[in-house]
C-alpha cells in the first residue's frame, strides 16, 4: 500500500511539478536537441562513449530543450542477476530507487544536469522491457529531474505513459502561447488490440490530443512519438521530398490510428520520431514534415554507414513547423545539413512490416504477444524461484554449520570430562616452598 502512495505520489509530480517554462528567446528563436536510441544498460564502453557524445553535442549546440525520444534504455539487456533485485523491489512498499533501471537513467541523465539544460522524455518500446513499468519510469523522471525534466506522466485513463504537451512562451515576460510541443507514448509490439507488427499511437490517445488540441490556442506545433507512424512509409515511398538517409525499412504499425489526419488538422506540422537506427531521414507530406533523429547511442544496432550524433531543430517564432531549420550535430562535432535524396531511392516499401523477429515468424505475433506480455511475470517468478533457492541453500548451511558447531561443543565438553575425571583419580602432588 505504501510503495503504491509513492507511486501515486511520484506520478502527480509528473503531471504537475514545478518545471521551468520553455520560451522563445529574445530574439524569437527556440532550439531542441532530439538524443534518440541511446540504448544505456548493454555495456559500460559504450554507455561511457555516449556519455561523452551528448558532453560534445550540448556545448556545441547550448540547446533550449534536449528531447529523449525513446528506447533510452536497453530493457532487455537487464541481467539476470537483476531479476532476484527485481523480486525485493516489487515486494519493497516503501521506495521505487535503486532498480536497475535507474541506475541506467541516471546515467544518461547526468549530462543534461551538468549542462543545466531542460528535457522531456518520451518512451520506446524497449523502455519498459526491464524493471519498471512504464508509468514507473515517467515517475523515475520526474523523481530525478528536479527542475530541469519537464516530462509529465499523463493522463492515466490513456494507453501508454508520458503522453502530454509542453507549451512555448513568447520572449520576455509574456504569458502567451507562442508555440507547442506534443510528447506521445506510441507503445511497444500490437496496434490497437492487433497482435502483428509494432505498435502505434492508441485511438484513445489521437482523440485525446484531437480534443485538447481543439481547446487550446492554435499556434504552431510539433510532435514527437518514438515509433514512426505509416506515413513516414508512405511518403518515403512514394517520391516525395526528402533529405538524409534510409538505410532499412520504416518499422512503422500496421494500423493507421489517425494522428496524421488530427496533426494536420490542428496545426501539427512536423512529427519526429526514433526507432528505426538506421534512418535519419526527413521528407514532407501534405504540408507536414515527417522526420527521424539520428541514432545517438552506442547501444544496440546501427546507424548504418553514418556517424552517431542528434537531430537539432530551430524553432522560429511564428513559424510554420514543417519550415523549421534542422541539421545533425555528428559524434565528430561536425554540423551536417542533409542533402535531397537521389533517385532511385532505397528500401521503398508497399506497407509497414507486419512480422519482427524468430518468435513471430515460428510461433505467430499473437502468440508471441502474449509471451511477451508474460515475460515480465515469468522472469519475477523465476527470480523468486532463484530467491527461495538461495535462501533454501543458506538455511541449509546455517543448519550444517551449526550441527558441526554442536559436535565440536560436545567433542569439547566430552574431553574436559575425561580430563576432570582423570585429575580426580591422579591428584597432582603438594608444591613444595
Amino acid at each position: 500500500m505504501r510503495r503504491q502512495r509513492a507511486l501515486r505520489a511520484l506520478l502527480w509530480l509528473a503531471v504537475a511539478g514545478g518545471a521551468q517554462a520553455l520560451r522563445f528567446s529574445s530574439k524569437g528563436s527556440l532550439k531542441v536537441v532530439q538524443a534518440t536510441d541511446l540504448h544505456f544498460g548493454e555495456a559500460a564502453e559504450a554507455d561511457a562513449a555516449t556519455v561523452k557524445l551528448l558532453r560534445d553535442v550540448l556545448p556545441a549546440e547550448q540547446p533550449d530543450l534536449v528531447v529523449l525520444s525513446g528506447d533510452q534504455v536497453s530493457g532487455y539487456a537487464i541481467p539476470a542477476a537483476n531479476l532476484v533485485e527485481r523480486v525485493r523491489l516489487r515486494l519493497d512498499t516503501t521506495s521505487l530507487s535503486g532498480s536497475w533501471y535507474e541506475q541506467q537513467w541516471r546515467q544518461l541523465t547526468a549530462p543534461l544536469h551538468e549542462a543545466g539544460v531542460p528535457y522531456a522524455s518520451i518512451l520506446g518500446n524497449h523502455d519498459g522491457e526491464a524493471d519498471l513499468s512504464r508509468r514507473e519510469v515517467m515517475a523515475l523522471d520526474a523523481a530525478t529531474g528536479s527542475s530541469l525534466s519537464l516530462s509529465r506522466a499523463g493522463p492515466a485513463s490513456l494507453s501508454g505513459a508520458g503522453n502530454y504537451w509542453v507549451d512555448v512562451l513568447a520572449p520576455g515576460n509574456s504569458t502567451q502561447v507562442a508555440a507547442r510541443l506534443w510528447f506521445l507514448d506510441s507503445g511497444n509490439r500490437g496496434c490497437n488490440g492487433g497482435a502483428a507488427g509494432w505498435s502505434c499511437l492508441g485511438r484513445d490517445v489521437v482523440e485525446w490530443v484531437r480534443q485538447q488540441a481543439a481547446l487550446l490556442p492554435r499556434v504552431p506545433s510539433l510532435a514527437f512519438v518514438h515509433i514512426p507512424i505509416p506515413q513516414f512509409s508512405e511518403a518515403w515511398s512514394s517520391g516525395a521530398p526528402a533529405n538524409g538517409t534510409k538505410g532499412e525499412e520504416t518499422g512503422c504499425p500496421l494500423a493507421d490510428t489517425g494522428f496524421f489526419a488530427v496533426a494536420k488538422e490542428f496545426g501539427i506540422h512536423a512529427i519526429y520520431s526514433g526507432h528505426d537506427h538506421d534512418n535519419d531521414f526527413a521528407v514532407e507530406l501534405e504540408g507536414v514534415r515527417l522526420a527521424y533523429g539520428r541514432k545517438t547511442g552506442f547501444g544496440g544496432y546501427g546507424p548504418f554507414n553514418v556517424q552517431r550524433g542528434a537531430r537539432v531543430i530551430e524553432l522560429r517564432m511564428g513559424e510554420d513547423t514543417a519550415q523549421s531549420a534542422t541539421w545533425i550535430r555528428q559524434q565528430d562535432g561536425t554540423r551536417v545539413v542533409q542533402q535531397p535524396v537521389q533517385e532511385p531511392r532505397p528500401h521503398r516499401q508497399a506497407g509497414c512490416p507486419s512480422i519482427e523477429g524468430r518468435c513471430d515468424k515460428l510461433l505467430g505475433p499473437k502468440a508471441c504477444l502474449t509471451l511477451r506480455g508474460w515475460r515480465n511475470g515469468a522472469e519475477a517468478v523465476g527470480a523468486l524461484l532463484a530467491s527461495l533457492a538461495v535462501l533454501s541453500l543458506t538455511v541449509i548451511a546455517g543448519l550444517v554449520a551449526s550441527r558441526h558447531a554442536l559436535q565440536h561443543l560436545r567433542h569439547r565438553r566430552g574431553w574436559r570430562k575425561l580430563e576432570g575425571a582423570a585429575a580426580a583419580k591422579h591428584p597432582a602432588p603438594d608444591s613444595q616452598v
